[in-house]
């Protein structure tokens, strides 16, 4: 597959903005050896990763590996909304009710269904919908069948599907994509008239260690999300990115025809300048890590920062992870055990690897509960 053009807009021209030495990490939260080769499209803007053979050839083994939530006991994602953790997938079913009308029956199209979390969420919220998944992996089929309100599965391409829905969602899946612009156009003629689409991914301006995944090859700003979108045929009836912290998403309906917009949506300066920050983010914390005096050292978290940051400190380094959500409590993750806050050593020190605005709520709010911790953010 060649990568010598833009993702997006098949330009030619790049600007490499791959720092030496970053380590990469899975999105289903496992150490990699190299996060890829970054680069800005000097045309659209768009930031994504050079599909070099070596890219290739990771994302095959990564994919090969692949484990939706090894560390839960559950079968969700859960993320914390206010003082406690619920269902990811349930918190966009009903954030989602909130701003597109949806009727009482319909048929829902999941892409990249995986085990069927999102559609198992909107059914709970739209009980009189009939539920499909699309998936490349084959031993998803069952899981898709066997929910209560299944109505097909689908393998491989989209455009073999031989009917169409009332929504169609791509939930943490156009970031994968190698041509998502090809993939919406086909998901437009598979929406039923006055269907919608929901399409949600990380936030490359709020999420920087999204920049680390290794078979992540888009980065995307709401701006470029929504420009996609236009030029493929849709119109945007809803963006927003204050959902779920570091990360974006939109609803759209088909349009009577594409609408171009803006090239590049955001400046390339701007871009740039987002990327850059981000990896001085993640470097920022590597540092404070590395240099800290204080021993034991713990990571915060055991998804992808957590994950990234271990596997960049290299081993030894962190001795265990602490998480708040109890499901991955007691468990090991890098052959690291994986404690609570109040199982964490007295006077050890906690990495927080997130966002600056994230990782100051955060040891606000942990750091009350133990002054013993040395923090480092």
């Amino acid at each position: 597959m060649p990568h010598s053009r833009c993702l997006l807009c098949a330009h030619d021209a790049f600007l490499d903005v791959s720092p030496p030495g970053l380590v990469g990490v899975t999105s289903d939260c496992k150490p990699w050896p190299r996060a890829g080769e970054l680069r800005l499209c000097r045309r659209c803007g768009h930031v994504q990763k050079a599909l070099t053979p070596q890219w290739l050839r990771d994302v095959a083994e990564i994919y090969a590996g692949y484990e939706l939530y090894p560390l839960s006991a559950l079968s969700e994602q859960m993320i914390r909304v206010g003082d406690g953790f619920v269902s990811r997938n349930g918190h966009l079913a009903d954030r989602l009710a909130g701003v597109h009308p949806i009727a009482e029956t319909g048929d829902i199209l999941d892409i990249g269904c995986g085990n069927g979390g999102f559609l198992r969420a909107f059914s709970k919220r739209f009980p009189g919908w009939r539920l499909f998944g699309c998936e490349q992996q084959a031993d998803r089929r069952q899981d898709i069948l066997g929910l209560p309100a299944a109505g097909g599965f689908y393998q491989g391409d989209i455009e073999a599907i031989d009917r169409r829905f009332d929504a169609i969602s791509l939930v943490y899946v156009i970031e994968h994509l190698f041509d998502p612009a090809a993939v919406l156009r086909a998901i437009r003629q598979k929406l039923a008239p006055g269907g919608f689409v929901f399409v949600k991914t990380a936030d490359l301006r709020t999420g920087p260690f999204d920049l680390a995944v290794a078979d992540h090859c888009h980065h995307f700003t709401l701006e470029m999300l929504a420009c996609l979108l236009g030029r493929t045929g849709f119109a945007v009836t809803r963006a927003f990115d204050d959902w779920v912290d570091k990360e974006i998403g939109l609803v759209a309906v088909a349009a009577d025809q594409p609408a171009p917009g803006p090239m590049p949506p955001v400046p390339l300066a701007e871009v740039e300048a987002v990327v850059r920050a981000n990896l001085g983010v993640m470097a920022a914390i590597r540092d404070k890590a590395a240099a800290s005096a204080v021993r034991p050292l713990g990571i915060l978290g055991t998804a992808i920062s957590a994950t990234w940051l271990a596997n960049q400190l290299g081993p030894g380094a962190a001795s265990f992870f602490v998480d708040e959500d109890t499901s991955r409590v007691g468990r090991t993750h890098m052959d690291r055990p994986v404690l609570s806050l109040d199982q964490a050593p007295a006077g050890c020190a906690v990495c927080v690897p997130f966002p600056p605005p994230v990782a100051a709520r955060i040891v606000s709010r942990v750091g009350q509960t133990r002054p013993d911790i040395t923090f480092l953010a």
